[in-house]
């Protein structure tokens, strides 16, 4: 498990609202992050990186396991961690949650996204003419792409398998 202590930087934020704008800061990850949390806590550049590691470790463990509960995100903590600090912590995500999901998901690496797709089967039955259309950030790109016959054939034997595979455990 990741060194929560780290956390405890928050404890000298001036208000609730501050420890809202350092999650917020540490979740979009900007230029001058480091900077700002540093000066905002007065603490070292090196306590921040440290703190936006462990805001972060929170937060990919609570996408990794679907939490949406405040009571689940404060099972994260240490039994020994300040509890009033995991309270708000946990308030903080479980509020923010969907924006930083919103945003993670339009503004990080990520996985091209397919936007459509269209596909002809040639006359001569030389093969499958298959066109795409994917989006990677905001950049849409279209690619062409030619399927053998045999490729083809070799596909639908393997989704042919794969949905007996299916169809055999949902009886």
């Amino acid at each position: 498990m990741n060194d929560l202590s780290s956390l405890n930087l928050l404890l000298k934020a001036k208000s609730k609202d501050l420890v809202l704008k350092i999650c917020n800061e540490a979740v979009k990850r900007s230029n001058d992050s480091v900077t700002d949390i540093s000066a905002a806590l007065e603490c070292t550049d090196k306590n921040s990186t440290d703190l936006i590691r462990s805001i972060n470790f929170i937060l990919s463990k609570v996408l990794r396991e679907g939490f949406t509960d405040s009571s689940d995100i404060i099972n994260i903590f240490p039994d020994d961690f300040h509890k009033n600090l995991a309270g708000l912590i946990s308030k903080i995500f479980t509020e923010m949650l969907p924006s930083w999901k919103l945003y993670l998901s339009t503004n990080e690496v990520s996985l091209p996204k397919l936007t459509d797709f269209s596909w002809t089967v040639n006359s001569d039955s030389s093969g499958c003419n298959l066109d795409l259309e994917i989006q990677d950030n905001s950049q849409t790109k279209s690619i062409h792409a030619h399927i053998s016959r045999s490729a083809l054939i070799e596909l639908i034997n393997g989704l042919k398998m794969t949905k007996k595979s299916i169809d055999s455990f949902t009886g």
